[in-house]
């Protein structure tokens, strides 16, 4: 379910139904209080990007490594007319920009794959646990975790190494405990 979250989320926000970057904005603030950090900073780089995905091909495929996209809103800050940027602050939307629909549902079954059989076959509250990760941090790829090499990815990269090896997860508490300190430093 927590999968499927964000992927409906974003057909309701593209069909206009309901954006739960909104629900942000209608939070009433105190008149003490300032309205710094309640603005909807997501929403409209979402539909600069569908706008600009103007082929098939572009949804598909993507538009590659180096694709880039027209901001009408950074535009506005600079001088240049066709001011195209590379990335956005989104990491989903990155994906769906450089390897569009496909990228977007590898990467999705990737995360999908290791935090279900990692959840499902866990012996150990850590592995529990980097299943829970690994699904928040799909989630928060909707918002926000601009992909690159930084620490979230590091973590989020071994936490799937550990779903994907059967050995890692099926050991009990007592054992993993063990395993980590014979190997440390």
């Amino acid at each position: 379910v927590l999968f499927i979250l964000p992927l409906l989320f974003l057909f309701l926000a593209y069909k206009n139904v309901f954006n739960v970057f909104d629900l942000v904005e209608k939070i009433e603030v105190s008149s003490s209080e300032e309205k710094i950090g309640n603005t909807d900073s997501r929403t409209f780089l979402y539909y600069e990007v569908w706008k600009d995905q103007r082929e098939l091909v572009d949804v598909i495929f993507g538009k590659s490594a180096c694709g880039t996209y027209y901001s009408e809103h950074f535009s506005s800050f600079y001088e240049h007319r066709n001011f195209r940027r590379i990335s956005t602050e989104c990491g989903v939307l990155n994906y769906y920009l450089k390897g569009g629909v496909i990228l977007v549902l590898l990467y999705g079954s990737m995360l999908f794959i290791a935090s279900w059989r990692i959840i499902k076959n866990a012996r150990n509250i850590f592995s529990s646990n980097i299943g829970l990760f690994i699904i928040l941090f799909w989630i928060m790829s909707f918002v926000e975790l601009h992909p690159g090499f930084n620490n979230w990815y590091v973590i989020l990269f071994i936490g799937i190494g550990i779903a994907y090896n059967s050995e890692l997860y099926s050991l009990s508490d007592i054992k993993l405990k063990r395993l980590i300190k014979c190997y440390r430093l």
